[in-house]
């Protein structure tokens, strides 16, 4: 089994956030029905978010050292993601096409990976800094 640093864990994390929204961008004429939407606009600025906060994740995984906080902090981001896309699939199923709901559900299991190895990480960097050397 691979174990992954806590940088690790930032790093795949920024760069699969900067690839969906990428994605999201460059198929933004053909997704933005698939969500019950009648512009693109909203998968637009959902695409930017995604960018932006895969930029700030990046940034703490580039550091010298990833404290604890950091990755409790991305991985309480990440876990409000998985909630929202909950809410999302609650007050607008009938709005989102199977495929939508499908995208929805399919990127907040992915989302909620990456939470669970940040997590995983802090608690492990936790131990080793409370543990006499």
């Amino acid at each position: 089994m691979m174990n992954l640093t806590p940088r690790h864990t930032l790093l795949i994390d920024a760069a699969a956030t900067t690839a969906t929204g990428l994605l999201m961008l460059a198929g933004r004429g053909l997704l933005y029905p698939y969500f019950g939407l009648e512009s693109p606009l909203v998968l637009d600025l959902t695409a930017i978010a995604f960018i932006v906060y895969a930029a700030i994740v990046a940034f703490a995984g580039r550091r010298d050292e990833v404290s604890r906080t950091v990755l409790m902090a991305t991985a309480a981001a990440n876990v409000g993601y998985v909630l929202a896309s909950a809410v999302v699939l609650l007050m607008f199923w009938p709005e989102l096409q199977p495929i939508g709901r499908v995208l929805v559900v399919v990127i907040a299991i992915a989302v909620e990976g990456f939470a669970t190895l940040q997590f995983v990480a802090g608690r492990r960097l936790g131990r080793t800094m409370t543990q006499p050397a």
